[in-house]
């Protein structure tokens, strides 16, 4: 990969299915080595699916909080996240950078 000239898209990792990562967490959470589920840097349509993930089947944990960066530059909760968060009644932690 280091000192290749051309990207090539399937040298790359594949994504986790976000099925795979509850059930990850759900494991986790019954082994007590975690009490609550949390987002972080995630798109409104990530939030929503996860959430829709979730609440599909009571085997999955419940998703609690988001954790997003949030500075002059990065106002990306001000377009949609806020509104989400909002609705579904999130607890919201922002980062200041």
């Amino acid at each position: 990969m280091f000192g290749e000239v051309e990207y090539n898209p399937t040298r790359q990792f594949c994504s986790v299915s976000m099925e795979e990562q509850l059930d990850s967490l759900h494991r986790a959470v019954d082994a007590g080595k975690i009490r609550y589920i949390g987002l972080s840097n995630e798109t409104p349509y990530g939030i929503m699916k996860f959430l829709q993930i979730a609440e599909s089947s009571a085997h999955y944990p419940k998703i609690i909080s988001v954790q997003n960066s949030y500075n002059l530059l990065c106002r990306t909760f001000d377009s949609g996240l806020a509104e989400c968060c909002h609705h579904e009644g999130y607890v919201v932690f922002l980062n200041k950078h």
